[in-house]
Parts: C-alpha cells; structure tokens; sequence
C-alpha cells in the first residue's frame, strides 16, 4: 500500500499528501494481519518535473511492486496506468493519518478514486 507524503520521515502516523503526482515521497507499507507489519518512504524523483510527473509517478509505483494506491485527486493518465497493471486505487481521506486510512480500507469504507471524481476535481470552474 502507498500513500503520497511530504517528509522523508514520515511514519504511518503521517498525514497523507492531497498531491499524486507532485507529492515528494511516498510511504509504502505491507499489512500482515490487518496491522502494518512494514513501511519505508521512498522518493519520488518525477515530483518537479514539468511534463508527464503522474505518469511517471504511476510507474515508480509499478516498479515498486505496489498493489493498492491511496490517493486524494490523480488525473486520468496515471490512474489509468496504474489499472492496467491491476493496481488498485482509493480515495484517501486526507484528513485523517495513514494508519486511520488503513483500518477504514480494511473496514471497506473508503470508496475505489472514479473518474468522475477526477474530471470534478481537474473541470472546477
């Protein structure tokens, strides 16, 4: 599981970035038994480039083998990659931290990001 975050020391007790593409770092983390067994936080190298950072970010995380994405807003581009590679993607709640995040997934209450969540959030006037 992968959320986007802004500090390289960030933990699971972070909040999560509201950023797909341009966020710094990413918090990966494995769950053994509903609980987090593992996390690191990786760069993001494709966070200021000028062209092409959601794309580029979706496969970072293809790369890194992550199999659930947790995300506020992502543009069509990545999140269409990112499920053509079965990875699945949800839609964060930004306000809560990474761990709470986790057990509302593990409780089926965070809904999978719909495109037309993303043309709302990318077509405001």
């Amino acid at each position: 599981m992968a959320f986007p975050v802004d500090k390289p020391e960030a933990t699971p007790d972070s909040i999560p970035n509201m950023h797909f593409g341009s966020t710094p770092f990413f918090i990966v983390m494995d769950i053994d038994q509903r609980k987090i067994a593992l996390w690191e936080v990786m760069p993001n190298p494709s966070a200021k480039d000028s062209k092409q950072r959601g794309k580029n970010t979706a496969h970072l995380l293809i790369d890194a083998k992550v199999e659930i994405v947790f995300a506020e807003k992502m543009g069509e581009t990545p999140l269409s990659i990112l499920r053509n590679h079965l990875i699945h993607v949800y839609k964060q709640n930004s306000q809560a931290n990474c761990r709470k995040n986790i057990e509302a997934f593990l409780e089926d209450e965070l809904p999978p990001l719909t495109a037309k969540e993303i043309t709302e959030t990318f077509n405001r006037p």
